[in-house]
């Protein structure tokens, strides 16, 4: 009778090593049934209850296999769980940290620009230099038409008489002090730019050096008639040592 119970318990696979030892103790209560219901000379009742440990033992070893089971989605569940919390915590922090750089700030490393800004990469901005600008320096000759050529004196005779002051923004804090002209004077001198309410950068800076080859222009015609007249004065002193050698 034990040999029976062995085999219908043998054919459960889902009970695992737990089933086993379910298995063996049920084995061992049906054989301990068998012995006792032998001894009192009821076979009937032997059989009776080694069918009953049988189906104990199945139901011990079903049991078994369930918890394996539902230990099993549990842990997928929370495998899941964990996932999916990382993933939305991935995708909040993408999408709160979005804060725009702001003007002169990096942009290098791909930062959005605030409204009204443009983030200036290449030449003349060296690569991993890049900013964000009103306006960027795009110099390539590519993307400019309308070439004209510039009266440099005019341009420093006009910047010689450009009213320059030091001044501070309303909003700046107590104490801090910029120089500069202002933007519609700027404007209504050079007549450059698309607005009297801001100098550009590209416009400064084309004043500037516009006046500074006008300057060195100045400067080596000036170096030049002095150098002229060193030689005229060197050329009189040797005469007139000659004549007072007579």
């Amino acid at each position: 009778m034990g040999a029976l119970l062995f085999v219908a318990c043998g054919g459960d696979d889902g009970g695992g090593s737990e089933s086993q030892g379910s298995t063996a103790s049920a084995s061992a209560s049906a054989s301990a049934s068998a012995s006792t219901t032998d001894a009192s000379s009821s076979s009937g009742g032997g059989s009776s209850s080694a069918t009953a440990g049988t189906a104990s033992a199945g139901s011990e070893s079903g049991s078994s296999g369930g918890g394996s089971s539902g230990a099993t989605s549990v842990a997928d569940s929370g495998s899941s769980g964990a996932s999916g919390s990382s993933s939305a915590g991935s995708s909040g922090g993408s999408e709160s940290g979005g804060v725009c750089a702001m003007e002169q700030e990096s942009c290098a490393n791909g930062e959005t620009c605030c409204n009204g800004l443009t983030c200036c990469a290449g030449v003349p901005v060296p690569p991993g230099s890049e900013y964000c600008g009103m306006q960027c320096p795009r110099s390539d000759r590519n993307v400019k038409r309308d070439f004209a050529a510039v009266d440099g004196d005019a341009v420093l005779d006009t910047l010689a008489a450009l009213p320059i002051t030091t001044w501070s923004y309303r909003d700046d804090a107590l104490g801090v002090r910029h120089i500069g002209p202002m933007a519609q004077d700027f404007q209504a001198a050079f007549a450059v730019g698309a607005s009297d309410k801001a100098i550009f950068q590209v416009d400064a800076d084309g004043v500037a050096l516009a006046g500074v080859q006008a300057l060195h222009r100045r400067v080596a015609t000036l170096q030049a008639e002095n150098d002229g007249l060193r030689d005229a004065v060197a050329a009189l002193q040797r005469r007139l040592d000659a004549l007072e050698r007579r």
